[in-house]
């Protein structure tokens, strides 16, 4: 397969009760394997924009759109931000092999 050596943050928003106030947001810290890289890929609406990263994670990982992730580098700066597409590889029989997060 491929190495995980990093591990990423993921801010799950949180849901809204009776009043419409936003709850607790729900944090998860995931191994994956970051690429930081410049690429223009298409986004989930079909128009191309330009990422600064991909995420590779083994298996199908609970992450959505409106999640935000964050990856601090060896060198201690941050990138926060929303996935711009969610894009998992499958095998034959349909299990995902691993996902790419362009962010």
């Amino acid at each position: 397969m491929f190495p995980t050596p990093h591990t990423v943050t993921v801010y799950k928003p949180g849901e809204d009760d009776f009043w419409s106030n936003a709850g607790d947001a729900v944090v998860l810290i995931i191994k994956c394997r970051v690429d930081e890289k410049t690429q223009v890929v298409k986004n989930r609406m079909g128009d191309e924009v330009v990422v600064g990263a991909e995420i590779m994670f083994r298996g199908l990982p609970d992450i959505d759109y409106d999640d935000k992730i964050e990856f601090i580098n060896e060198r201690g700066n941050s990138l926060k931000r929303e996935p711009e597409l969610i894009a998992p590889a499958r095998k034959l029989n349909g299990k995902a092999l691993y996902t790419s997060v362009y962010l």
